[in-house]
This record gives C-alpha cells, sequence and structure tokens, in this order.
C-alpha cells in the first residue's frame, strides 16, 4: 500500500512544514517521496537521506528549480541540515510516540 502524507504522523508531517519554510520545493519533492513509499519509517530514512544530500551539495537542485535567482546556497544548506537533524531526531522516536496520522486526527 503506498502512502499519502495524511499517513504521516504529526512529527514526521512536521518535516514537511519545516521543508516549506526552505522553499515550496522541497516540500512537493518529500511529498511525492511519500507516495511511493509504505511506510513512515521508510519515508523518514529516504528524506534523511534525501535532506542530508541536498544540503552538502545544494547546487543542482536550485538550479533546476531555479531558486538560485533567490536563495542562497549556503542559507539553504544550512536550512537542509536542520531539517535532516530533525529529521534524524524523529527517526528516534518510537513510531506510537510520534503522535497521531493526520489521517487520525481530522479524517475519522
Amino acid at each position: 500500500m503506498e502512502m499519502d502524507t495524511n499517513d504521516l504522523t504529526e512529527k514526521a508531517f512536521e518535516s514537511l512544514l519545516l521543508a516549506e519554510e526552505i522553499d515550496h520545493m522541497v516540500t512537493v519533492s518529500l511529498g511525492v517521496m511519500c507516495t511511493r513509499l509504505t511506510s513512515e519509517d521508510d519515508f523518514l530514512r529516504e528524506a534523511f537521506g534525501y535532506v542530508k544530500a541536498l544540503s552538502e551539495n545544494p547546487r543542482d537542485f536550485m538550479e533546476n528549480w531555479g531558486l538560485a535567482d533567490y536563495l542562497d546556497s549556503w542559507v539553504f544548506s544550512h536550512k537542509m541540515k536542520k531539517l535532516s537533524d530533525y529529521i534524524r531526531e524523529v527517526m528516534a522516536i518510537p513510531i506510537e510516540n510520534r503522535g497521531m496520522t493526520r489521517e487520525e486526527k481530522y479524517y475519522r
């Protein structure tokens, strides 16, 4: 079964909100990633690797999405590093302690 962002717990979903503070294209990339995975833990592992890689080498991503015109690469890298740190913290929390999913909270 494929996931949707509504299947993420509150703690995991927070990573999307933090991504949105960086740029909408980061959020979109993570949201699309979520739809091809089957568990929150898989999502967090994939997201962590992706975000960490972008924090270390943001140039291609920024150029591909036209972000280099209005985002400083150092600032982008720094914010992505903070996001990867947050995701790593969430990964360490047992899933039963990460809060309700958005599906449980808003749609049931």
